[in-house]
């Protein structure tokens, strides 16, 4: 009842961290800093770019390296009591019209932090799409090795000549990915 509209732009229901996840990314922004959990008061004193470069390097570590998101929502059980997508399938929003958008090059944000990503060759962006896809399901016999490289095709097809390159296509594969499908 707090919502009688919603727009969501840039992010889908299933962004969302586990309370493990956003205690790893907490530790080593704060172990950046230097800080201790408790030290809030420390926190907020810290001068912008210490805050900034500590953000960097965790999202760096936990987030565009691994081709994810280090920063998003978390389920705690509290302010989000349980994954978006659960709710929003037991009905908990089926009174609030949502409006959802992304995009069309998405990831090329991140890539501003992925120095590698920006210089990507085909071997490395197949070791990428294989890290991505092995972490999916795949039916007998297929593998995430065979997954990247039919990704790595198609993707070369549907791009065509101005986005044949392997970070153009890795930007357009993480868009999709991270942000097109899940909102579809």
């Amino acid at each position: 009842g707090l919502f009688h509209k919603a727009i969501l732009q840039s992010g889908a229901a299933a962004n969302v961290s586990t309370p493990e996840q956003m205690d790893r990314v907490t530790h080593h922004f704060l172990s950046s800093l230097r800080l201790e959990p408790a030290s809030v008061g420390a926190l907020e004193r810290a001068p912008v770019a210490q805050i900034l470069s500590a953000q960097a390097r965790a999202s760096a570590r936990f987030g565009i390296a691994a081709g994810n998101l280090a920063w998003q929502p978390c389920v705690d059980g509290d302010l989000i009591p349980e994954p978006p997508l659960q709710a929003i399938a037991r009905g908990a929003a089926r009174e609030v019209p949502v409006l959802i958008g992304t995009n069309r090059d998405e990831w090329k944000l991140f890539l501003a932090g992925d120095s590698k990503g920006r210089r990507l060759d085909e071997a490395g962006l197949g070791r990428r799409l294989q890290r991505a896809f092995s972490k999916q399901g795949f039916g007998e016999g297929d593998s995430g090795e065979n997954a990247a490289l039919r990704a790595a095709e198609a993707y070369q097809r549907v791009r065509g000549p101005r986005g044949a390159e392997p970070v153009e296509r890795w930007a357009a594969f993480q868009s999709d990915r991270i942000f097109h499908r899940p909102a579809m």
